[in-house]
């Protein structure tokens, strides 16, 4: 299915300065068939990390999910 970029699920996530990264991120992540899921999204993920720290002012927490920044975590330090 499609994803709903307008779900408040996603908390504006899609529509920041960072809109576009997420949502390449994210749509990797939902359609990752890779084990452990997303692995295959690392560097989507890093784009998107690398976006947020451009704009602290709006993402000041980093990733949205607890679940995608310890994805992040993991993956990155690879």
């Amino acid at each position: 299915g499609e994803i709903n970029w307008d779900c408040p699920c996603l908390g504006g996530m899609a529509h920041g300065p960072c809109g576009e990264e997420f949502k390449a991120a994210f749509s990797c992540f939902v359609h990752s068939e890779d084990e452990p899921k997303g692995i295959d999204c690392v560097g989507k993920f890093q784009g998107m990390q690398n976006c947020f720290k451009e704009h602290p002012d709006i993402y000041a927490a980093g990733a949205p999910y607890p679940y995608l920044q310890s994805l992040l975590l993991t993956y990155t330090q690879i």
